[in-house]
């Protein structure tokens, strides 16, 4: 890594320089008090790595009889004179150019404390400073000689207020950052200042001029400036299609559980039918429910329009569940039937005029003119031989009338590709409305492809298998959408489907997506499938990154992935606050996790997903918690995406992928 190179450089450069000075300070030390000359105590490093830090002593040799490990005072009496010079230019710290050589630490970064440091203020307790606020997030990077702390907070001030100058340095660090930081620090050595408050600034001005520099050197994360989080359900139903409540109640029930956003994908059509041939369409049994398509779109959609206005501060969605294809098994006339396939459906957003002629099993509005549709004008011959060939007027009578009940039969003369007949089609009905949806602008997603699904309609069993192996034969489709909580796998009936863990299906898409076999990557969203019969509309929740909290902003979030999916086990969840990557030049790449949860959440376990595998896991206990990794792209990779898996006893998140590509 860069910052390595740099830091082993300047090590050597700095020995070489400073080995009179080395001769000098160590032979002072000696005189004065005939104590030891260096100082060797244990470190927290990386990661709360312990090692040995190695300084010129400053204080007495029993300093810390009697107190402990605790961070020295302005004008503390266990500092030698000697020591009271190297504080000010720093000069104790030389010999932890070793520690740097060794790589137990780097120039720039936070100061490396004590493990069994501790700090208290009046009227709190003491405490260790792994129990300080952000410590965690604090130890993901290597300590240093300078950081921003060092060189713009007092060397006086408490631990906890020194760790938000180590934090805002953990969030922001750069190359630049780092060199405007060492030649600072040279420029505070030489004024022999390092513990006088004339050298510590306004600290808010100070990060004006830092952010100045990091602005210009396009690190600022645009993620966290950009983009706030809000809370959305989608698929929600109501008494359009198969829900218990009407609209309104339902959006009641989404603003008192604190959603902002509610997309409704009322069922497109709930119709059921078998035929007997040659007359299907004439001798046939139908069932049929509430739906969109039979309500009506254009009423569907102004009547969120009325919604709308009724709930200003929600923002509101019309969408569909739609079930290309189903087919029968056996006959319904037998007690050996089964419908098939009827809830491998989708969730389309985004089309409304557009919803009524949606390629479904069933839509008679949805067909096409061809040459099926040509042949199906053939009763046409029957009534002409009818007229033409037969003198007597039973035989005429018999021709006519058989030519204009199939006539009748095979109205409107036009097709559709699939019907309930022909069994299992493969992907062919399925991509067929994703390409519809596509033509027009919308967004599409395969409904909850881990499920089995077993109920009974009018006496006639109906079942659907997961079917996840259609995320692969399926092509642009928006995403997928997730309902199970239990590691994502159904074990129903012998059927187990792995969905989202290290290297499973979701892994596969996004690794075809990055070889360039993908147009788009395929991203999730969480779905409750809330009709109002069973379970809660906060079960499952989608959370948006948004510039504002409207319905195009929504709907950009949804094409692009920016959101992430809470299951939620219990009250007080786990918060995402931002989750970004970005290509830091030379090919490395920081990645930054922050969140939050309830003092009261226990412990979560933070996994960083890379291309398939399993890159960094860790451990959170604070109520506002953050992560920062680094990585590399190897020479071969020009694109990587990372997504995350939370897990505590209150939530199971998972993120859309970030995608970081080699800078040309």
């Amino acid at each position: 890594m860069l910052k390595r190179a740099l830091d082993y450089s300047l090590a050597l450069l700095g020995l070489f320089i400073f080995s009179p000075l080395w001769l000098i300070f160590a032979l002072a030390i000696w005189l004065e008090d005939r104590g030891p000359v260096y100082y060797v105590q244990e470190r927290v490093g990386k990661n709360a790595r312990i090692f040995k830090g190695i300084k010129f002593r400053s204080m007495r040799p029993d300093a810390e009889k009697g107190v402990g490990p605790v961070q020295a005072k302005e004008n503390d009496p266990r500092v030698t004179k000697i020591g009271r010079f190297m504080r000010k230019t720093a000069m104790d710290e030389l010999p932890q150019l070793l520690n740097i050589l060794k790589g137990d630490m780097s120039f720039v970064g936070p100061r490396a404390l004590r493990p069994a440091e501790t700090e208290s203020a009046e009227g709190t307790e003491v405490k260790s400073i792994f129990q300080i606020p952000g410590f965690k997030m604090r130890s993901s990077i290597q300590p240093g000689l300078t950081g921003v702390a060092q060189v713009f907070a007092s060397r006086h001030l408490p631990r906890q207020e020194k760790f938000k100058y180590d934090l805002w340095y953990a969030q922001h660090r750069n190359m630049g950052l780092d060199i405007m930081l060492i030649l600072k620090s040279i420029t505070i050595t030489l004024n022999r200042r390092w513990d006088t408050e004339t050298n510590k600034a306004n600290f808010f001005m100070r990060l004006i001029i830092i952010g100045l520099i990091i602005l210009h050197l396009g690190k600022i994360s645009a993620f966290a400036q950009e983009y706030k989080v809000v809370r959305g359900v989608i698929d929600v139903h109501s008494k359009i299609s198969d829900g218990k409540y009407s609209q309104e109640r339902v959006a009641e029930l989404a603003r008192e559980k604190g959603f902002k956003v509610v997309i409704f994908c009322e069922s497109a059509l709930r119709k059921w039918e078998y035929g007997l041939w040659p007359l299907r369409n004439i001798v046939k049994r139908t069932y049929q429910e509430n739906s969109v398509l039979r309500l009506g779109v254009r009423k569907y959609i102004d009547r969120f329009a009325a919604l709308k206005k009724k709930f200003p501060d929600l923002v509101l969605i019309p969408g569909m569940e739609a079930s290309p294809y189903f087919y029968w098994e056996g006959s319904p006339l037998s007690k050996k039937s089964s419908l098939v396939d009827y809830y491998k459906q989708f969730l389309i957003i985004g089309l409304n005029k557009d919803y009524q002629n949606i390629p479904v099993v069933g839509n008679r509005r949805f067909s096409y003119f061809s040459i099926n549709a040509l042949l199906s004008l053939w009763p046409i011959l029957l009534i002409i031989l009818g007229l033409r060939l037969f003198k007597k007027k039973a035989a005429r009578a018999s021709f006519i009338l058989a030519g204009i009940l199939f006539l009748a039969n095979n109205l409107p003369f036009s097709t559709s590709r699939f019907n309930v007949y022909q069994g299992r089609q493969g992907i062919r009905p399925y991509q067929d409305i994703i390409d519809y949806v596509n033509k027009r602008g919308g967004i599409i997603f395969l409904a909850h492809p881990e499920v089995f699904s077993q109920k009974a309609y009018f006496g006639i069993e109906s079942y659907t298998a997961p079917y996840p192996e259609d995320l692969i034969l399926a092509r642009d489709y928006t995403g997928f959408s997730l309902i199970l909580t239990l590691r994502d796998r159904c074990e129903v009936l012998g059927f187990r489907c792995g969905m989202t863990e290290p290297g499973d299906i979701w892994d596969k898409l996004l690794l075809e997506y990055i070889a360039g076999k993908r147009k788009n990557p395929v991203w999730i969203i969480g779905t409750p499938h809330y009709t109002g019969e069973a379970g809660n509309i906060d079960s499952v929740e989608t959370l948006f990154f948004v510039k504002d909290a409207k319905e195009k902003d929504v709907l950009d979030a949804l094409r692009e992935g920016r959101a992430y999916v809470r299951f939620n086990l219990r009250s007080e969840p786990v918060n995402l606050d931002e989750f970004s990557a970005q290509e830091a030049g030379n090919g490395l790449i920081q990645i930054i996790i922050k969140g939050s949860q309830a003092p009261s959440g226990g412990p979560l376990k933070v996994e960083l997903i890379r291309n398939g595998k399993a890159f960094k896991r860790s451990e959170e206990k604070d109520a506002e918690w953050a992560v920062i990794a680094e990585d590399k792209l190897l020479p071969d990779e020009r694109k990587v995406y990372y997504r995350l898996r939370i897990e505590s006893p209150s939530s199971i998140i998972l993120s859309n992928p970030v995608f970081v590509e080699a800078k040309k």
